[in-house]
């Protein structure tokens, strides 16, 4: 019984006692070789070269191509040279919000409609559901059935409806605020100076008046 006393003393105890992290290392039982903090020069605790972390913004890497690949409009492509990419930064933007029923009424006639066949390549047509963020999230009306905005590229709206009476009302409303738009009144914010153009005829008129009733004090003193 007293020789099974210091075998039982030392299995207790040995779990306690860190082992060696290999057979090649040199710190003995007391070896710290995996911590983290060990520093102690062991081929054991060399550190690990591990690869840098490449950041991703949402990419999709496997999409990327290996090589040089031409597209355009997602279709690969290989004539050159290579098709021009029409410029529609100058055209009014029209915007469908509705329902997926609703914004197929608008376009279908807006495609088919004569009544519409004036505008077609005139305004950048895009359509939305109501709770997309480019409309939800942006400011726009998003409860009529459905809405339809005309707007200048800058965002200022031309027109709103939050219906669809069909395409000769929609046609008359989108002529009319085409029409009212002139890119040479287009307000410049930037700066206060005073623009003479911008004078309305009824300034004009009191400036004359103005002007006539200092000539006229003038004459009779």
């Amino acid at each position: 019984m007293k020789k099974l006393l210091p075998l039982l003393l030392l299995l207790v105890i040995s779990p306690s006692l860190p082992a060696q992290c290999n057979d090649s290392c040199g710190c003995g039982p007391n070896c710290h070789c995996s911590t983290p903090e060990s520093h102690c020069g062991c081929s054991c605790c060399a550190p690990k070269q591990l690869a840098p972390l490449q950041k991703n913004f949402g990419v999709e890497v496997g999409r990327i191509s290996k090589g040089e690949h031409l597209s355009y409009n997602g279709h690969p492509v290989a004539q050159q040279p290579l098709p021009s990419v029409p410029d529609d930064s100058g055209k009014l933007h029209l915007t469908i919000i509705g329902s997926e029923a609703e914004r197929h009424a608008v376009l279908h006639d807006f495609e088919s409609a004569p009544e519409l066949a004036e505008f077609h390549g005139r305004f950048l047509v895009q359509d939305y559901p109501p709770d997309h963020w480019a409309v939800a999230l942006c400011g726009f009306f998003t409860a009529g059935h459905p809405t339809i905005y005309l707007q200048l590229p800058s965002g200022k709206v031309l027109h709103r409806q939050d219906d669809y009476d069909g395409p000769k009302p929609l046609a008359d409303a989108l002529r009319r605020a085409a029409a009212d738009y002139q890119s040479n009144q287009d307000p410049d914010l930037r700066t206060s100076v005073l623009n003479l153009h911008h004078i309305p005829t009824a300034g004009w008129l009191l400036l004359a008046g103005f002007g006539i009733s200092l000539l006229f004090k003038k004459g009779v003193s």
